[in-house]
């Protein structure tokens, strides 16, 4: 259960039960055990306040997965030879190698990879992005 919106009195006591604390301290609360997957959350800096935590959620789970991957290159034999060295973010939940799973260049998922091609994910196997960044096959080394 999240945090009310802005407009609606918020406490002490109603942070604390959101975050499973026993500590009153708003500075603690501001600054320690804060859910960065949450869309609105303290953002740590003194001053702190009250208002800080309308619509924070402390379960909230992150929207995407970030993954390691190298390329795009041709035919995904290149990329054998390569170590994952760009963050991407996937919506795959466990299984980020799945046909249908969209990619996307930030955390926020405002676009899904520009480039379409094969991406290695091992020095054994890849995937293949289309041009909506979405995964259409996987590959081989």
């Amino acid at each position: 259960m999240a945090m009310p919106d802005s407009g609606n009195p918020i406490s002490i006591s109603q942070i604390k039960t959101e975050m499973g604390s026993s500590d009153g301290s708003l500075t603690t609360l501001s600054t320690t055990s804060v859910n960065d997957a949450s869309s609105a959350k303290p953002d740590g800096s003194a001053p702190h306040s009250l208002s800080e935590f309308y619509s924070y959620d402390h379960s909230a789970t992150a929207r995407l997965t970030e993954l390691s991957l190298f390329g795009p290159g041709g035919d995904g034999s290149e990329n054998c030879e390569q170590s994952p060295d760009t963050a991407y973010y996937h919506d795959g939940g466990v299984s980020p190698y799945a046909n249908g799973v969209i990619y996307y260049q930030t955390d926020d998922d405002t676009g899904p990879v520009a480039d379409e091609g094969f991406y290695g994910y091992s020095s054994a196997a890849g995937i293949s992005i289309n041009a909506s960044g979405e995964v259409d096959g996987t590959y081989d080394c």
